[in-house]
């Protein structure tokens, strides 16, 4: 995807001038219509931001898909530990996203974030996208989206301080 984008970013460029670059931010939140029309001369590929992402997707083995799907869950920055706890199934075992999500990343669809308290990983914004649609078009997004918003507020309930009377009380009513 990294070395194939020369003519999406001529696409982006050349709505700029009509959009202004927050018109074309703008769009872009709205999907990937905006880029759908490369030079008619170019590797169809190369025509759309689509096209390209299309390629790139065909090329990924059934548990590559999956996972790349699964992952536009995620708005933002997440862990790996997260992405197990949203992603993870009985076709797709935990063992095996470390090396899916290092196969992906070389493919540029997922980022990769070094941080001081570890590392992070996210989607482009339109990569995302592309994935979202995937994903609901598969049949899937109410099922992962719900695991994602689960996680969410277990990670919420985790890092809030509870008074130890009240979480004495949790743990009992779970006993």
């Amino acid at each position: 995807v990294a070395d194939e984008g020369a003519t999406v970013d001529e696409d982006a460029a050349a709505q700029v001038g009509v959009l202004g670059v927050a018109g074309v931010l703008e769009q872009l939140d709205c999907g990937l219509s905006l880029l759908n029309h490369g030079r008619r001369t170019a590797v169809a590929r190369h025509r759309s931001l689509e096209a390209m992402l299309d390629w790139s997707f065909e090329r990924l083995s059934d548990d590559e898909q999956a996972v790349f799907q699964r992952l536009a869950v995620f708005d933002g920055p997440f862990t790996l530990k997260a992405a197990l706890a949203v992603i993870s199934c009985a076709e797709l075992e935990a063992g095996q996203l470390p090396g899916l999500l290092s196969r992906l990343a070389n493919q540029s669809l997922v980022m990769v974030e070094q941080r001081v308290d570890g590392v992070r990983f996210h989607l482009l914004h339109t990569t995302r996208a592309y994935a979202l649609e995937k994903l609901r078009r598969s049949g899937q997004w109410a099922v992962f989206s719900r695991r994602h918003a689960l996680q969410e507020a277990w990670e919420v309930r985790r890092s809030r301080p509870q008074p130890s009377g009240q979480f004495l009380q949790e743990r009992a009513s779970l006993l």
